[in-house]
């Protein structure tokens, strides 16, 4: 699993590049920027992995994010990186793409983490310059971390990027491990052995558990097929290729064969220590960080983590948008002049992060599936779901619903579609969304939509009854 820091956590892959903390810079809620000091470059490597270890009693509802490959963040700036996030109470990943700050383009979710919880649980994030594509990786440590790194480290999630393809960062590239929502009371977040290492090039996965005493070595190794140092079939135990132990050949605690089979590695060096060092002209200094507990400087201020606000809100006149006739309904972004507020809608450049709506059913049987409400770019591509409820628990009678997402990915843009959606409808059963007689709110800037399965149509002289929060 390549080289070890002077804590024992390992790499994902083999490098020459020793781990360390370099200036960490702890601000806004918990957020550690990897810089140098004076400003200028922040990270000197645009194939890196970011290492934490977390552990809370009751972590918020939020997410550990990674932000790689770009530039400093400030509003107007272009930081062209590649944001990964792990959310705290579910373990659930995704990425996306942040090129004008601070506006997030989705990319993709992936697999389930270990939550975070009071066991020391490590993460890491892996960014890798492949050339053709980006390769954006997640892995957990779940093992016994206590005291060491137990180095039990599961591949989590993997994306292969190629659009957008940033391989070489900004001037100002800057590496950052980010934890929001944690306020003066939440005393119990705990963090330690923070790094960054440099991947280089020409460096090769490890195994998926490292190598162990047999067919690896004590420190680097293989895993259960291919890769580096041992394992079970090839590797340093067989006939393939790649890193090995604190040995030397492919062997096992020393040299010479593991119990996998011939060795034919190469030695992984043991990491150096470099407390000081010249490099660029600046005195750059460069440590490891071993346990930092509480708030290390100040409150969250990620706008996405801020509490809901309403900024819509429009009454119902007793007028029903019918599932007989549509299947979509809801409200289109429909203008945005920069320099004219007066044509330019309320949603745009904002993150939608809640919606209330009032639907009903007509007809005597019960409706089956889901009633979605999706955020549809103006080439009616699904963008964000917002949330989702029930068909079935629909009656008669006007029933408030709630759509929610807290950490919506999508900035309003101008043909942005914020669309209820139900395709179970019939001729005699189907669903009824409240909307207004007459436009209440907005103008023609913002206006009510219906899709009837074939086409859109778009009436500027009236809204959908509700309240959005951002």
């Amino acid at each position: 699993m390549g080289t070890a820091d002077k804590y024992g956590v390992l790499s994902t892959y083999a490098t020459g590049q020793i781990s360390y903390n370099y200036n960490l810079n702890p601000n806004d809620g918990m957020r550690f920027d990897f810089g140098s000091l004076g400003g200028g470059t922040s990270s000197p490597f645009a194939s890196n992995e970011l290492i934490i270890y977390v552990s809370c009693d009751n972590p918020p509802d939020d997410e550990l994010s990674f932000k790689q490959g770009g530039g400093r963040h400030s509003d107007g700036s272009h930081p062209k990186c590649y944001d990964v996030g792990i959310d705290n109470n579910n373990g659930a990943t995704r990425y996306r793409t942040e090129d004008a700050h601070p506006e997030y383009k989705a990319g993709a979710s992936g697999g389930k983490a270990t939550p975070i919880s009071s066991k020391w649980t490590g993460y890491k994030c892996v960014k890798f310059n492949k050339g053709s594509y980006v390769l954006l990786e997640v892995f957990d440590d779940n093992g016994n971390n206590e005291q060491t790194p137990a180095n039990a480290w599961r591949k989590v999630s993997s994306w292969k990027v190629t659009d957008p393809l940033w391989l070489n960062p900004p001037s100002d590239h800057v590496a950052t491990i980010r934890a929001d929502k944690i306020d003066e009371d939440l005393k119990s977040y705990r963090v330690k052995w923070i790094s960054l290492r440099g991947i280089l090039t020409s460096d090769t996965e490890g195994g998926t558990t490292g190598g162990g005493t047999t067919g690896g070595g004590t420190v680097g190794g293989g895993g259960t097929s291919t890769g580096g140092g041992g394992g079970v079939s090839s590797g340093h135990g067989g006939t393939g290729t790649g890193y090995g132990g604190i040995g030397s050949g492919g062997g096992g605690t020393s040299s010479g064969d593991g119990s996998g089979g011939t060795g034919s590695g190469v030695v992984t060096p043991l990491p150096v220590e470099k407390p000081i060092l010249f490099e660029q002209k600046r005195v750059m200094f460069r440590w490891n960080i071993n346990h930092i507990s509480g708030d290390a400087c100040g409150i969250g201020k990620n706008p996405e983590t801020l509490p809901l606000r309403n900024v819509y809100s429009v009454t119902g006149d007793n007028i029903y948008v019918e599932g007989k006739n549509y299947t979509r309904c809801g409200i289109y972004i429909a203008k945005n002049t920069p320099t004219n507020d007066l044509e330019k809608s309320m949603f745009i450049d904002k993150y939608l992060r809640y919606w209330e709506v009032t639907i009903k059913k007509f007809g005597d049987n019960t409706l089956n599936g889901f009633i979605y409400f999706r955020i549809r770019d103006k080439y009616l591509n699904i963008v964000q779901e917002i949330g989702t409820i029930s068909a079935n628990a629909l009656t008669g009678n006007d029933q408030q619903v709630f759509f929610n997402v807290p950490y919506n990915q999508r900035q309003t843009q101008l043909g942005d579609h914020f669309s209820i959606e139900y395709n179970g409808n019939s001729q005699t059963n189907y669903f009824k969304v409240l909307v207004t007689s007459g436009d209440k709110i907005d103008g023609a800037n913002t206006v009510l939509f219906v899709y009837d399965g074939v086409k859109y149509i778009y009436d500027p002289l009236a809204d959908l009854a509700g309240i959005a929060g951002i």
